[in-house]
């Protein structure tokens, strides 16, 4: 039996569904482990466990979903697709707010349309629920030019593996590049979902759609064939996830042959990452340059040379002959996403493939140093760095992993002090029972003094999940004076704060302070009498704070009776963990 044949399917011996295996007939399917303990023999309790809702007429393409996709994206009823449109002028590539849209209508040259099964109504797999944050931010790189790709008139040959939604290859082709979509066989109609919301029937520059499974010669074979050659850049986005798969992804990329290989990969776990690097390593593929854009590291992958005379060990050599220059992380915390980070020209193939690129050892400490939490020039993670990270948007975005208090959320302070003025934070808050999200300004360092023997001046927003309804959220906000004197008063706003980023300030005059949120008072404090406010107003003592925090019922409570009553409990949170609060710079304003 053809062991690059495997499929996915529901197995007709043991039952289980949406597994690995082998077609034997057109109606029966069979896991790898079935197929190892019995071979291809027909088996009687096949029929029984062959349910009658799995039994349909001949192969189709996607039949363990629970519906079977229609051939056209016009088809689709209303409600069983997500669709959202990211904008590649002026925005960015940013997110407006995943309004819907009529996904058969082509987008207009300023922007790209997703098409994802979130609810796996046709589509099983993480690669159809979204439009991951890797495939958002090499999607975002390229609709930039790439800072220098060749691209329009070019007949550049452009394949994209694992595409799903396909959004980086769908920004080359708008730039004039012969592109190729590739997947396994079952996302290829979500593939042809998206080039038709892209793309109309009659522009030239459609992608075409292909299936290419990974370490399989004949799919590589048909694919060549299709395109014309072997393409000239291969792109890659958030493929580098599972180690078992490796070897066969390196092994499928020096089939194609490709001069280059862009990859942007997702720094979820920078140990697996570790391991992918010792494997480029140990094969001697060369990283050509490699950066950071968001959460993601860009690199640029070139085939293995067979002159291996240097050693990627040896750094100092290899640093002594860069040809391109150093890129490190931008300073993006809570700023708008940084420009194009990499320079890779298509069209200095004259170079060959034995010219010196970054060495492996020196993406692994790129990667190992560049991105311990969000601290950058302005901002310092306070504690628990690991548990953030900045998003292809230049937010930062905080953890808790768990119902336990002491593996919840971060704190990080600004690097500078403030004093009048209006100071802003977006704050998308952390949802469910016991957690609460804070931004807030302090003449302390931001610590809540327990043992109420040193006074402090603080101005706060605590905005907890368990307070956040459909329409409406209820946050606590708070003037600490003296040794602990608590101002504290819950303010409603007419949503639901774990839903999306909304702007929360504090404005600070000489006799004031007040509670905005998106543009609107909704508390407002005279402070001509607390002296030791208007000093710190007035000497500018107050740092800028973020924090995300938890309470379970293990922990010791901290604040009054009222507070902890509207804050929970974490034991009680319904959400899965780990939960995530997110923080974006917003305009301050200084007052003259």
């Amino acid at each position: 039996m053809d062991a690059l044949a495997i499929d996915r399917g529901n197995c007709c011996s043991c039952g289980q569904g949406r597994i690995l295996g082998h077609w034997l007939a057109a109606e029966t399917f069979r896991c790898c482990a079935c197929l190892d303990e019995y071979g291809d023999q027909p088996l009687e309790k096949t029929r029984a466990n062959c349910k009658a809702a799995f039994r349909r007429p001949g192969k189709p393409a996607n039949w363990w979903a629970s519906r079977e996709p229609p051939q056209k994206l016009a088809d689709v009823p209303e409600g069983f697709l997500a669709s959202t449109t990211w904008w590649t002028r002026a925005d960015n590539l940013v997110d407006p707010g995943r309004k819907s849209r009529n996904c058969s209508q082509p987008a207009g040259e300023a922007s790209i349309v997703s098409v994802s099964d979130p609810a796996h109504h046709y589509f099983t797999g993480h690669g159809a629920e979204r439009v991951w944050e890797a495939g958002l931010a090499l999607a975002w790189h390229l609709s930039l030019g790439g800072q220098g790709l060749p691209l329009s008139g070019t007949g550049l040959r452009v394949l994209e593996l694992g595409a799903g939604c396909g959004m980086p290859g769908i920004a080359l082709a708008r730039q004039g590049a012969s592109v190729t979509l590739t997947d396994v066989p079952w996302l290829l109609r979500l593939c042809h979902y998206n080039v038709e919301a892209n793309f109309r029937e009659s522009d030239e520059r459609r992608p075409k759609v292909a299936t290419l499974r990974w370490g399989n010669p004949a799919d590589v074979a048909k694919v060549f064939a299709s395109m014309g050659g072997p393409p000239d850049l291969v792109l890659g986005a958030d493929l580098v996830y599972r180690e078992d798969d490796f070897d066969v992804l390196l092994a499928t990329i020096a089939a194609l042959g490709a001069h280059s290989t862009l990859l942007t990969i997702s720094r979820r776990d920078n140990a697996v990452i570790a391991v992918f690097l010792q494997k480029l390593a140990s094969q001697f593929w060369h990283v050509q340059s490699c950066g950071i854009l968001g959460n993601s590291l860009l690199m640029d992958l070139r085939l293995p040379t067979a002159d291996v005379t240097w050693s990627v060990f040896d750094v100092a050599r290899l640093a002594a002959r860069l040809r391109l220059q150093r890129v490190h992380q931008s300073q993006a915390f809570l700023r708008p996403p940084p420009g194009p980070l990499v320079n890779v020209s298509l069209a200095a193939r004259s170079l060959g493939r034995k010219g010196w690129g970054y060495s492996v050892l020196h993406a692994a400490s790129l990667i190992s140093s560049a991105h311990a939490g969000c601290s950058n020039g302005q901002w310092t993670d306070a504690y628990c760095p690991e548990r953030c990270y900045v998003d292809g948007e230049g937010a930062a975005v905080v953890s808790c992993g768990s119902k336990d208090g002491d593996q919840c959320g971060m704190r990080m302070s600004s690097n500078s002090h403030v004093g009048q003025g209006l100071h802003a934070m977006g704050v998308k808050a952390a949802p469910g029972d016991g957690v609460a999200t804070t931004f807030y300004l302090s003449n302390n360092g931001g610590l809540y003094d327990k043992t109420k023997q040193h006074p402090w001046v603080e101005i706060d927003f605590e905005i907890m999940g368990h307070q956040a309804a459909a329409d409406h959220t209820k946050i606590w906000t708070n003037l600490f004076t003296g040794v602990g004197v608590e101002h504290n008063q819950m303010i409603t706003v007419p949503f639901d704060a774990t839903a999306g980023y909304h702007t929360y300030a504090v404005d600070l005059t000489d006799s004031s302070v007040a509670w905005v949120v998106d543009g609107v008072t909704y508390r407002k404090e005279d402070i001509t009498s607390l002296a030791d406010v208007v000093a710190a107003v007035h000497s500018s003592a107050f740092q800028e704070l973020v924090s995300v925090w938890g309470k379970s019922s293990r922990d010791a409570g901290e604040g009054i009776p009222e507070f902890r009553e509207a804050l929970g409990i974490l034991d009680r949170n319904q959400n899965n963990f780990p939960i995530h609060a997110g923080f974006k710079r917003a305009q301050q304003r200084l007052h003259r």
